[in-house]
């Protein structure tokens, strides 16, 4: 939902209570989100198909998700680089999604203290 609102008001739309997108060029029926995050574009979901993507608000990180079964913490890049953190507890994730800047905590409590794949 908040990229497909996120385009619509990038494209000059307006949006009015109730009552969905309106200005004088709606879009069509047929709308489909084209990906894209901060205006630079993104494959949607993680290599881990379960993962569910919660997208952040950070000047790089466009979202992350968390598989509890691996204990692997996602995080997708702007450059959509996707980054797998190795054996991190689900409260880590929480205060991640949780936290005021993204990017200070993830310096702080995920960058150099965990394993990584690069996807």
């Amino acid at each position: 939902a908040y990229e497909c609102l996120s385009e619509l008001l990038e494209d000059g739309h307006t949006l009015r209570r109730g009552r969905g997108p309106s200005n004088a060029s709606a879009p069509p029926d047929n709308y489909r989100t084209r990906h894209t995050y901060n205006r630079r574009s993104f494959t949607p979901g993680f290599p881990d198909s379960d993962v569910f993507e919660v997208f952040v608000k950070s000047s790089h990180i466009v979202s992350s998700g968390y598989s509890r079964a691996h204990q692997i913490l996602y995080i997708k890049f702007d450059s959509n680089i996707v980054y797998g953190y190795l054996r991190v507890p689900e409260l880590i994730f929480t205060a991640f999604i949780a936290a005021d800047s993204h990017g200070t905590f993830a310096n702080q409590n995920i960058y150099r203290k965990f394993e990584f794949l690069r996807y």
